[in-house]
């Protein structure tokens, strides 16, 4: 694991370093994506595991730009450069495309045969919302509303990378590795279906009697009497796409000029229209 993460780090470190002069070539989109790819095979060959080392590279990638260049200009020359708003849409477009198909790939290796599998997945999955519940109970500040509180506690779906970490096993051939996808495959697919429900009881107010004796510390509305709204970032994460600013017009509206009449063509002709800006 600790060797795959450092070849991922390594190679996001070549990766930031030259990426700009890559970016001055043509039709750069997928050049990241295939640079993933060789470090995946390369890091696959040498014996370890290629996923591992494709998150360790976007972790990396990521927040490299974000050392201080006081730090870093003691030990390079050159800078480092992470991923451009456009990249980042294109990644968010290739992850919906890859989650399309894991879906379906999650929902026909779920197999409902082995009782077993099943209780285990279920219960987990019950687990991992209780103990979701605690934590926020425990940790959020008292600002924090009852219903913020039950949103965070109802938002704890398990997803993509469980299922690609679960998958390990049966690759390797390890004693009960079919078990252990089935039960994370389980895991996700109650985990998923459990925040779909709780989010449609939290917003219809079914659970706020769980709210008042699970989160009583908190306030029920915020402490200032105002339902604040939270600022809009300049990224759409769900979607990788801009956010639109809260003063977002249309471009080039079309306005009618209400001025004195001297202002206008045909001043005098009330049969014409204002003339338009």
């Amino acid at each position: 694991f600790l060797i795959a993460a450092l070849i991922g780090a390594v190679g996001a470190f070549v990766w930031s370093a030259i990426l700009d002069k890559i970016r001055q070539l043509p039709n750069t989109v997928f050049t990241t994506v295939a640079y993933v790819l060789i470090l995946y095979g390369v890091t696959e060959l040498w014996g370890y595991s290629g996923a591992i080392a494709s998150l360790s590279f976007g972790i990396a990638v990521a927040n490299l730009p974000n050392v201080p260049e006081r730090i870093l200009g003691k030990v390079i020359s050159f800078r480092l450069v992470g991923f451009a708003d456009v990249e980042r849409t294109f990644f968010a477009e290739a992850v919906f495309l890859v989650k399309t198909f894991f879906f379906v790939f999650l929902g026909i290796s779920i197999s409902f045969a082995d009782w077993r599998i099943v209780t285990v997945g279920l219960t987990a999955a019950l687990v991992a919302v209780m103990g979701r519940a605690l934590m926020v109970r425990l940790l959020v500040p008292r600002s924090v509303t009852r219903r913020d509180a039950l949103l965070m506690t109802a938002l704890i779906p398990k997803g993509l990378a469980a299922a690609v970490l679960a998958a390990l096993p049966v690759q390797r051939g390890l004693p009960d590795g079919v078990a252990v996808q089935g039960t994370v495959y389980a895991v996700i697919f109650f985990s998923i279906t459990l925040c779909a429900v709780l989010i449609f009881a939290v917003e219809s107010g079914h659970l706020n009697g769980f709210a008042a004796v699970m989160f009583r510390p908190l306030p029920i509305t915020p402490p200032d009497g105002t339902v604040t709204k939270p600022p809009m970032s300049s990224f759409e994460q769900s979607l990788g796409l801009p956010a639109l600013r809260d003063d977002w017009e249309e471009p080039n509206p079309v306005r009618f000029s209400h001025d004195t009449p001297g202002d206008a063509p045909n001043a005098g002709d009330d049969s014409t229209p204002p003339a338009a800006e």
